[in-house]
């Protein structure tokens, strides 16, 4: 599905109209079609009506978050894997909506030079460290690895997210200092925790998405005292 700017102009109208609520609609044969916000609580919160789905041909699921960064939540995250569709998003305030943008229809940005954003990579061009390694697979190896809803900064909160996750994503343990391609390093960047991750993409490079930065190509052995595992893909 594309997002185009006729969609985008009504998702910010709604968006700005509703506030300090949350917005939410639909895409549905190409249309924008805004529906009511059945939450309890409407200000941090979205519930679309209950024959949504039964009554439209949902295409992709448009809500708002209102004074507060459009960065998608865990519960966005699991929501738009349960649905199945693509979600957009925008954030909200007294002077109107953000620019909307799309996650959860394939869409891959460039992997250099790409603005750190929570979440996975969507048609605003950002990623987090995950998204880029997830997009590194999908278009070296043509490998979708699994999404993982997760919050943001994740590990202040008591998560461990490429420690209990990465064998479910086909990855094991490797020790020594040979490395290949497609290896990932995970990383404990200003915590105890690994809260980090880069994939070794040969000649001493990594390809990494640190936050505040733009991605980039960086060498490894600058990192080296950071990494506190190495893991590879299953063949």
């Amino acid at each position: 599905m594309e997002l185009t700017a006729e969609l985008k102009i009504h998702m910010k109208a709604h968006a700005a109209e509703v506030y300090p609520f949350e917005a939410c609609g639909i895409v549905a044969g190409g249309v924008y079609v805004p529906l009511a916000n059945t939450a309890c609580d409407c200000r941090n919160d979205f519930t679309l009506p209950a024959r949504t789905f039964l009554d439209y041909e949902v295409q992709a699921v448009f809500h708002s978050h209102p004074d507060a960064p459009d960065a998608p939540t865990e519960s966005d995250m699991k929501s738009q894997i349960d649905t199945a569709v693509p979600w957009i998003l925008c954030s909200a305030g007294e002077e109107g909506a953000s620019e909307p943008y799309m996650w959860g229809g394939g869409y891959i940005p460039p992997l250099v030079r790409r603005e750190f954003r929570h979440g996975p990579s969507g048609t605003d061009g950002k990623g987090d460290c995950y998204a880029l390694i997830k997009d590194w697979y999908k278009l070296e190896r043509d490998i979708e690895l699994p999404e993982f809803p997760r919050s943001d900064e994740w590990w202040k909160s008591g998560g461990h997210l490429y420690a209990e996750n990465f064998a479910a994503a086909g990855f094991h343990a490797v020790t020594g200092q040979e490395r290949e391609i497609g290896d990932v390093a995970f990383m404990a960047i200003n915590c105890n925790e690994m809260n980090h991750a880069a994939v070794y993409i040969g000649g001493g490079m990594f390809l990494q998405h640190l936050a505040r930065r733009l991605s980039r190509r960086d060498p490894a052995p600058m990192w080296a005292k950071m990494i506190r595992m190495w893991v590879r893909r299953d063949a």
